[in-house]
């Protein structure tokens, strides 16, 4: 006699794979073979439809870049490679992004799985906790000596992307109500900042040196090695202007000292 294991997992290889599979779901069945591979592929369709569904509800921009129907046809294949492994379908096409990159109608849009990445970000950050409560106090207590000991955090809500694409542009222009140029340079490398304020998320392009100083402090280093950081990879760096920028936008909520830590 089957084990109950052995029959759930012959029941799921059925579903997502090929018809030719339900052999494998057969042994357990009694009664007509026709029949019973008829309840299972109306059972695979209403399967692979839901997650499909799922997907393309999280990949808004790539649907107003290639159409529903390509991004359909997308997720149902997906979903046939990727069985969700949570009950929530929020959490579901966390690997789209690596799905299109092998995905042959993909392959004249390279940078297609970059703007994935970028928009499971968005839904990523969308849940993530709240920000704590401002406190920069340390800013104004610290003597200027010590300030290379000031260790920042920030918002959780928000995600560094330095990628080979143009991103920031992409999203841009593909915003509803966006008016005027529409040209992208797809041979310009963008690092890109994504950050919830409220129930808004903004994408933001960032410098390199930027980049490099804020990974740095999302990383727990403190001020002077984040600074050092970002020197090199841009001498001009400022981080009095980095450091202005990120307060403003609520991006930096806490300082303190790193002995305090």
């Amino acid at each position: 006699m089957s084990t109950l294991r052995t029959l759930q997992h012959d029941f799921c290889s059925a579903v997502f794979s090929s018809t030719e599979d339900d052999v494998l779901l057969a042994r357990h069945c009694a009664g007509s073979t026709r029949r019973m591979r008829a309840g299972i592929a109306a059972y695979r369709r209403s399967v692979l439809a839901n997650l499909a569904s799922a997907v393309a509800g999280s990949y808004p921009l790539l649907q107003n870049i290639v159409g529903p129907d390509f991004i359909n046809e997308a997720a149902r294949r997906y979903a046939q490679l990727y069985p969700s492994l949570s009950g929530d379908l929020n959490l579901y096409g966390e690997h789209f992004g690596a799905f299109l990159a092998a995905y042959p109608p993909a392959a004249d849009l390279p940078w297609l799985p970059a703007v994935a990445e970028l928009e499971w970000e968005i839904q990523r950050i969308y849940g993530a906790p709240d920000a704590p409560a401002v406190d920069l106090a340390a800013l104004q207590t610290t003597p200027p000596e010590q300030w290379e000991q000031l260790i920042f955090d920030l918002d959780p809500g928000h995600a560094l992307i330095k990628s080979n694409w143009p991103l920031a542009r992409i999203w841009e222009v593909n915003q509803t109500g966006h008016e005027g140029d529409m040209r992208v340079d797809f041979d310009m490398a963008q690092c890109v900042l994504v950050h919830r304020r409220g129930y808004d998320t903004h994408v933001e392009l960032v410098a390199p040196g930027q980049f490099a100083f804020l990974n740095r402090l999302s990383q727990g280093v403190s001020l002077g090695p984040a600074v050092a950081a970002a020197m090199e990879v841009d001498e001009q760096f400022d981080f009095g202007v980095a450091l202005q920028r990120f307060i403003a936008s609520s991006l930096i909520r806490r300082a303190f000292l790193s002995e305090q830590s």
